[in-house]
């Protein structure tokens, strides 16, 4: 639609690509299933679009790593900036759900025993560690993170895992697996040429809005992004150090 708006796309298959054009998009899923027309351009995602696009099109693209951003804004929530720029597949909001912690949910057996402001941008590389290697671990176990609002605390998980499959997994080993298996991805995508580059998010989330509860914030990611490469045990580039491979057992 901002394509549309700004004359990169022209009318195609009789859509008129205008904002707030409900049917119009109903229409472009359909288009976008088939391959039909416009549907073809977008089907392979929109980083792929703007590319084929050109011009600003890689702009208005709002991706990260190739994959959309959700609902979530880390204008809202700073945590959000730098758990989008360094999960490894993109802009998902399931990799660790850290503005949990800045809405007030803790988990004080890990570490993050107090509610975080959500502006306060020098608290969050620590506690955006420690939320992906949890929402890791509970990635191994192919457990939804909804559990968490309803109560359901890491020793409730562990005494599930001690009465299913008779693994009494204490808490340190549990975010030992998390952290595995976050690390694990993270050299992959070293390896396919994946650094600190690419760990960022568009540059509109850069810009503060003119309204609202967070009106005039930006998200400080650079600082943070250096602070968290620290406690991973990562290098200055995002690469995952040797020492750190040999020290997980990877």
């Amino acid at each position: 639609m901002e394509c549309y708006e700004k004359k990169l796309l022209t009318r195609e298959n009789g859509l008129e690509l205008e904002w707030g054009d409900h049917a119009g998009m109903v229409k472009l899923v359909e288009l976008i299933g088939k391959r039909e027309g416009i549907g073809g351009l977008l089907a392979d995602g929109t980083r792929a679009a703007a590319e084929k696009i050109g011009g600003e099109a890689k702009r208005f693209a709002m991706h990260v790593k190739g994959l959309e951003i959700p609902a979530h804004d880390p204008r809202a929530f700073e945590t959000w900036a730098l758990t989008y720029a360094t999960c490894q597949r993109g802009a998902c909001h399931t990799t660790a759900s850290t503005y949990y912690i800045e809405k007030g949910l803790t988990f004080p057996k890990i570490g993050l025993d107090h509610q975080l402001d959500r502006f306060d941008y020098p608290t969050k590389p620590r506690a955006v560690k420690i939320m992906q290697d949890f929402c890791k671990f509970l990635d191994t176990l192919v457990l939804c993170r909804f559990c968490l609002y309803s109560g359901i605390t890491l020793d409730h998980i562990r005494e599930a895992l001690l009465s299913g499959i008779g693994w009494d997994i204490s808490i340190p080993e549990a975010m030992i697996i998390g952290e595995r298996a976050f690390n694990l991805k993270r050299y992959i995508n070293n390896q396919r040429g994946i650094t600190r580059k690419d760990d960022t998010i568009p540059e509109r989330l850069f810009k503060p809005l003119k309204q609202g509860g967070t009106m005039g914030h930006t998200p400080k990611l650079g600082d943070n992004l250096l602070e968290y490469y620290r406690l991973r045990g990562w290098d200055g580039e995002g690469r995952v150090k040797k020492e750190k491979l040999l020290a997980l057992e990877i």
